[in-house]
């Protein structure tokens, strides 16, 4: 009997099969958010006509998207009510972990190139746009990710707030969200 994680047709390699473990643990509401965000740019690429590869590829990069919110606490991640500037900070600044916990689990070789951008970490879009690149910097892929991840993350129950209609994500600014 085979036990491992597949999702449709598409086999999830031990490496973010393992994240997507450690972010259940650690914050059961992430993994989901990587599980959602993962689904839709399936969707979506689908949808715009990418080839397979591509598919796949953005794919297994929006799973492990968020794996740097390992290292925020889970209280912060739990917390009730509104955030603090520093929290958000705090939990905006989780891309800059994510390289820690990918190194070593994941080899780059089954992501390509969409891992980086001269050695800044894009799985999580923000550490693009915090360094202001130009979108043309930005690979596709992300671009592509940070789409779903941002309407994931409008649309889904959060902690400090009620989920936005589709309606309402759709006309929502990206530097809005946390």
């Amino acid at each position: 009997m085979d036990d491992s994680l597949k999702y449709g047709d598409y086999q999830i390699p031990k490496g973010h099969e393992s994240i997507l473990t450690a972010l259940y643990n650690h914050h059961e509401a992430t993994a989901l958010h990587s599980l959602t965000v993962a689904a839709y740019t399936k969707e979506f690429l689908e949808s715009i006509g990418e080839n397979k590869t591509d598919v796949k590829k953005g794919f297994l990069a929006a799973l492990v998207h968020d794996a740097g919110k390992l290292a925020v606490p889970s209280e912060l991640l739990n917390k009730k009510g509104i955030l603090t500037e520093e929290e958000k900070a705090l939990i905006s600044n989780h891309t800059s972990g994510a390289r820690a916990y990918l190194d070593g689990t994941i080899k780059e070789s089954e992501l390509g190139d969409e891992i980086s951008i001269e050695g800044i970490d894009v799985f999580d879009i923000h550490v693009a746009e915090s360094h202001h690149l130009p979108s043309e910097q930005i690979p596709y892929l992300t671009r592509c990710i940070e789409i779903c991840d941002v309407y994931a993350a409008l649309t889904e129950n959060r902690m400090y707030r009620d989920p936005a209609s589709m309606r309402e994500a759709l006309h929502t600014d990206r530097k809005s969200v946390v």
